[in-house]
């Protein structure tokens, strides 16, 4: 089995990316109400990103979308497939490694 469009399957590649936002995002007066970096994961990467780039993603890039704030990649992971994929991401989500492993922080 492969994927199809969106659908992932046992054999789909798939991708973990971590993307930078030009300006954080969130409470000033609170540092831990703040983001500056999105983890995702996706199997056709250049879809998924324009899809952010467009505000048709995730809820906070459709936020920055509409708030006219940028953001750049700042890392992509490559995997054979989307289990091994959607398991990276969850540990660099809850270890909040978003800041360690970026490259522009």
């Amino acid at each position: 089995m492969i994927h199809t469009d969106n659908k992932c399957t046992d054999e789909a590649k798939a991708f973990v990316y971590l993307l930078h936002f030009d300006r954080p995002i969130g409470n000033p007066n609170n540092k831990r109400a703040q983001a500056q970096h999105y983890i995702g994961w996706c199997v056709n990467l250049r879809k998924r990103l324009f899809q952010h780039y467009t505000g048709k993603g995730a809820k906070i890039t459709q936020y920055l979308f509409e708030n006219k704030i940028g953001w750049s990649v700042a890392r992509v992971w490559y995997f054979e497939n989307y289990k091994k994929a959607r398991d990276f991401e969850r540990v660099l989500k809850r270890r909040k490694y978003a800041r360690r492993i970026c490259r522009f922080c």
